[in-house]
């Protein structure tokens, strides 16, 4: 198992109770989390008093709730409308595909501004 920052139980506590089927998903959603995370910001040399790890267990959260909260009705869809009688129900689906993202306000928790300036060095020029 990778590194996770957040488990199944924390998620639980957060945000509902997940059937057998969601919790499978939730462990592979959270570890995908923790690599997306690691890919962004610099995890290592973690101490006791350091807010990453706190920070990257709230944003592994929201990211896994993001995902599992799309249902197989609602998957791949941008958009639904439901009516019965004269009742409808529609709505527009923020993240169709289920996916996990590392959004903008995900990189400002980490102090991360929403794109990086490119970095060189050309010697004694």
């Amino acid at each position: 198992m990778a590194v996770v920052y957040a488990t199944v139980d924390q998620l639980i506590e957060q945000w509902r109770p997940l059937t057998d089927q969601q919790r499978v998903r939730a462990i592979s959603a959270l570890e995908l989390a923790a690599i997306l995370i690691r890919r962004n910001v610099d995890m290592s040399d973690l101490d006791m008093n350091d807010d990453r790890e706190l920070i990257a267990r709230a944003v592994s959260i929201d990211m896994v709730k993001s995902a599992l909260s799309v249902t197989d009705d609602q998957f791949g869809k941008s958009s639904y409308a439901t009516t019965v009688g004269s009742i409808a129900d529609s709505a527009t689906l923020l993240n169709p595909s289920a996916t996990l993202f590392f959004t903008d306000a995900h990189k400002a928790l980490f102090g991360i501004g929403p794109a990086t300036a490119p970095a060189w060095y050309f010697g004694d020029c």
